[in-house]
């Protein structure tokens, strides 16, 4: 059961392993076979299950009821395995397997469970990591397998975060996976006072807080920077403006200091300068709403921003009563 680069490679893995069926494949219900490059990180479980002629169901909810007895009248699995699948598992397929579930989690569990382990690895910590477990009815909180943590780069975006945790994530599920199967691998139960959650939804709403630190903000920019997905953003009157990596900080400058936190110092062919709580902001990737992303200058220039003009954080919103511009 999965999706993207990760689970396409663990059934590659799997799909050449001697003595073992897979009796069906579940892809994610929004893949449509579309991926056709198969190294991408949103490569199409659907095509490469399709090609190898596995059996495949692609249910809107695993809590539907034809979709548990598609499990069920298969022949009944040793294990599940699921890698980079987007629903939680209901307790009645829980206990199909003989032998239990094991998912590939991408943080160093018990610290962020839940949704979007990367970005949240990439807001708060120095080090990432991905988790083999055993699945039980808890989010992420069965018995850890092994895990695996990786370093987190000045530069890294979540993007580049995630195709170095698929290619980890991928390595721990082979080193570990003989001895599972075998019944000697070992297990141990996660730290709850260790443990986070993340629920649904992108940090802070997306909205970047310009009084913080030029260091956060830049942190936040990065955590937010992945193809296909919303970026980070602030807003300038009635416009959304998002803004991507790569983003430099700057030191303050003669002057800067008497500006507050989100005002355009200045704009340059190179980018535009913002100021922070600490500093200020080189940025030279921007971006209205899903259009295109241009550089900063030349967007600066198609709306006749200018230097004093001033980018608005969440605070700013809710005094101006325009909280409907953060409404989905």
């Amino acid at each position: 059961m999965g999706g993207n680069l990760i689970g396409c490679n663990v059934l590659k893995y799997l799909y050449r392993l001697k003595n073992l069926k897979i009796t069906l494949v579940v892809s994610r219900y929004n893949d449509n076979g579309s991926i056709i490059e198969p190294k991408v990180w949103n490569a199409s479980l659907t095509r490469l299950t399709l090609n190898k002629n596995l059996l495949l169901v692609q249910p809107k909810s695993p809590r539907n009821a034809q979709f548990i007895y598609d499990i069920q009248k298969e022949d009944r699995p040793d294990f599940i395995v699921t890698a980079g699948y987007d629903k939680i598992l209901d307790p009645e397929i829980l206990n199909i397997p003989t032998i239990g579930t094991i998912n590939i989690h991408f943080s160093p569990l018990p610290k962020h469970r839940g949704f979007f382990p990367v970005v949240w690895s990439l807001l708060e910590d120095q080090f990432a990591g991905v988790t083999l477990h055993w699945v039980n009815n808890e989010f992420n909180s069965g018995d850890i397998i092994d895990r695996e943590t990786i370093p987190i780069t000045a530069d890294d975006t979540a993007y580049d975060l995630y195709l170095d945790l698929s290619k980890a994530g991928l390595k721990l599920f082979k080193k570990n996976f003989p001895q599972i199967l075998q019944g000697n691998t070992s297990r141990f139960s996660q730290d709850e006072t260790e443990a986070s959650y993340h629920a649904a939804g992108y940090p802070f709403q997306r909205i970047i807080d310009w009084n913080k630190n030029s260091e956060n903000i830049r942190r936040f920019i990065r955590a937010l920077t992945f193809p296909g997905f919303e970026s980070a953003r602030t807003f300038y009157n009635d416009l959304e403006i998002n803004i991507l990596q790569p983003v430099e900080v700057q030191f303050n400058t003669n002057g800067d200091s008497r500006f507050e936190p989100g005002t355009l110092l200045d704009i340059q062919p190179k980018g535009i300068f913002v100021k922070t709580a600490d500093g200020k902001l080189l940025i030279k990737k921007m971006r209205i709403n899903k259009s295109v992303v241009i550089d900063a200058y030349k967007l600066c220039k198609l709306f006749t921003l200018k230097s004093g003009d001033k980018f608005k954080s969440f605070e700013n919103l809710s005094s101006d009563g325009k909280l409907n511009l953060i409404v989905h």
